[in-house]
């Protein structure tokens, strides 16, 4: 179980039409704040293979909360 503590991040998966390098992806998102996230960029097709193969960190990422849904159309929770 993780804690909150002072100089603590925010783990974020986006889940998107992302192209290029995984590492290049979360320096996009970084540019667009100052707030301490940790981006985590996934293409659709990467998140549903990590979870088919049962990935222990996606299946940690499904227990959190989302936030919003470009299928909905707004935001959630």
């Amino acid at each position: 179980m993780s804690y909150i503590q002072e100089g603590s991040d925010i783990d974020l998966a986006i889940i998107s039409e992302f192209g290029g390098r995984f590492l290049d992806r979360a320096d996009k998102i970084l540019e667009m704040t100052e707030l301490p996230i940790e981006p985590l960029c996934y293409t659709e097709q990467e998140f549903e293979e990590m979870k088919r193969k049962g990935n222990p960190f996606v299946n940690e990422i499904l227990k959190g909360k989302l936030l919003y849904s470009a299928k909905d159309g707004a935001a959630v929770g």
